[in-house]
């Protein structure tokens, strides 16, 4: 068909074409030394998307593959959300951001991210991804049942995936804390908020959905979230950790008239759950 084009119509014609012709925005330049490379997400939510990933660590294998949480997108298959505001606390990279945009495009994906090297990444992707980056909004913080500053065991590295499990320091930890310190893991203080808080002050329209994943603080989170809970009815999709933290989680749950069951467990130490008002 190139071919064609190129003998049937004359040169202005085919310079005023290529003119016309929509051009991809160029990904951002890759940081020296990183072991990450932009590729484009060939299936699932995140089809079409592009990311900056080190394919070799298993996660970001199955970003770029889109099978990463396959569970967690079977348990929205037939889940008709329209309008309103999806949740995404713990974003990491934004995978789950994209996604949520993606799967559910009359809606405004508000994500969570505390950790400084992931919210970089999830710029990068935004930028990457204009069309749906218009309906993501990230905020910089934690969130648990109060306001203020809090200590957050961090690492910055994230092509190996290590900074995926930055923490809360009061929060239920799920792996022991020598691992996290042989790991690299520091302190550092962040801004932590409720979402009680952010709902009021920012005039959200009603929240359709929430993805929690905030490594041990579900439980601070959900109490610093019971007038929203209780005012919105939202699914819930929770990754909890530990059995004392799932305790916690439910005695915030089934008062408000919420139902939960298993979605995957993830070896001894966590599981996801999907969580329902009745």
């Amino acid at each position: 068909m190139r071919a064609l084009l190129k003998d049937l119509c004359p040169p202005i014609l085919l310079r005023m074409l290529r003119k016309l012709r929509p051009v991809p925005p160029p990904s951002p330049p890759v940081q020296a030394g990183s072991q990450a490379q932009w590729c484009t997400v060939s299936a699932g939510p995140v089809q079409g998307c592009k990311l900056l990933l080190n394919t070799k660590a298993a996660a970001f294998a199955q970003m770029a593959a889109g099978s990463y949480d396959d569970f967690l997108w079977q348990a929205l298959q037939g889940t008709a959300i329209s309008g309103g505001t999806i949740i995404d606390a713990g974003a990491h990279i934004g995978y789950h951001s994209l996604g949520l945009a993606q799967l559910y495009p009359d809606c405004q994906v508000v994500a969570f991210e505390p950790n400084p090297a992931n919210q970089q990444r999830i710029r990068e992707h935004l930028q990457a991804n204009a069309d749906l980056a218009a309906r993501i909004t990230l905020h910089g913080l934690a969130l648990a049942e109060r306001e203020g500053e809090e200590e957050l065991s961090m690492n910055t590295r994230v092509d190996d995936e290590t900074s995926s499990g930055s923490h809360l320091v009061r929060a239920f930890q799920a792996l022991p804390e020598q691992v996290y310190r042989k790991a690299g893991y520091a302190t550092q203080r962040v801004q932590v908020r409720s979402l009680d808080q952010l709902a009021a002050e920012q005039q959200w329209s009603e929240v359709r959905l929430m993805k929690i994943d905030v490594e041990g603080a579900e439980h601070l989170l959900l109490r610093g979230a019971q007038a929203l809970l209780q005012r919105d009815k939202p699914l819930l999709l929770l990754e909890v950790h530990g059995a004392a933290c799932m305790l916690e989680v439910l005695a915030v749950l089934h008062p408000l008239g919420y139902t939960t069951r298993l979605l995957h467990e993830d070896g001894p130490a966590r599981c996801f759950i999907i969580a329902s008002a009745r």
